[in-house]
């Protein structure tokens, strides 16, 4: 429908994420149209679904806690969730140093494919030796569950850190850093394909790592997923159905054409999806303004 707020402000707000004059306008807008008030149903039932259960099907009260152990590492705390896994910062006592330990969310609907999903997130940055890329440490299965250790980055992510009111300059050089992480895995044959913000680390030492190739692959022609990706984008689909596994992987708001349509993906997304966060973080906003699918 024309003039109604881009996918990404209605998920953020069905998400709860939008606060004064732009939570206003998107309420009453909301209010007077049918076809938003769908998506955002269709798009908290999505987010509900996600969000029910975590690792082992147990609520999130009761996930590894503090001093639980996978493998012969011991969980110290939190640090965030994503669609595919949980980070937990944790102590390895065989080297006796903090890790980022990402265990996969097993209570998806295809607990066989994500887990698969993970280990090709550890074979990819596993490949990659680099200052500007998070290092791996290890990876292995136990019992239901798969695990990453990585490098644990004391730091920020590269949104938050954006924040903080960096000059033009500040976020250049940060983003020249991301820029050769890229390069690092384009040259050993991988592309990221959902290479955003909260997907860069900016160290306390200044130092910027990539982080996150839980989505990176060879470059292929994924005609299979073609046909249906196009047929929900005919459809009117929404941001939280193209996000589905299985259907469309990445950021919508960050993607380059070819991976909206689950087209052949190269190092090319990867640069216009750096391209267009490079330009948010210089101008407070995308080079362009979301929409809904093509009819």
């Amino acid at each position: 429908m024309r003039g109604c707020p881009s996918d990404e402000i209605i998920f953020q707000f069905a998400r709860g994420e939008l606060s004064g004059a732009e939570l206003a306008s998107t309420e009453a807008h909301v209010h007077d149209c049918a076809d938003c008030r769908r998506v955002v149903a269709d798009t908290a039932g999505f987010l509900h679904e996600a969000n029910a259960t975590t690792v082992g099907g147990e609520k999130p009260s009761s996930a590894l806690a503090a001093g639980a152990t996978v493998d012969r590492y011991v969980v110290d705390a939190v640090l965030g969730q994503g669609g595919m896994g949980v980070v937990y910062a944790a102590h390895d006592p065989r080297l006796n140093r903090r890790i980022a330990l990402k265990v996969v969310r097993s209570e998806l609907d295809d607990p066989a494919a994500s887990k698969a999903r993970l280990l090709r997130e550890a074979q990819a940055m596993a490949q990659l030796q680099h200052p500007n890329v998070v290092a791996v440490h290890d990876v292995g299965v136990v019992g239901e569950q798969v695990y990453l250790a990585m490098e644990l980055v004391e730091g920020e992510t590269l949104r938050a850190w954006l924040r903080g009111g960096r000059s033009a300059t500040e976020v250049t050089q940060a983003f020249v850093q991301a820029g050769r992480g890229l390069q690092a895995a384009h040259e050993v044959g991988l592309v990221h394909r959902d290479f955003k913000p909260e997907n860069v680390m900016v160290g306390r030492d200044g130092r910027v790592r990539v982080t996150d190739f839980g989505l990176a692959r060879p470059p292929l022609n994924v005609g299979d997923a073609r046909g249906a990706s196009v047929a929900a984008a005919k459809a009117g689909a929404t941001l939280a159905t193209l996000t589905g596994t299985g259907v469309l992987a990445g950021t919508p708001a960050y993607m380059a054409p070819e991976q909206l349509f689950a087209q052949r993906v190269d190092a090319r997304a990867d640069q216009f999806s750096f391209c267009v966060s490079f330009y948010e973080a210089l101008c407070g906003e995308r080079p362009f303004k979301g929409a809904r699918w093509p009819s």
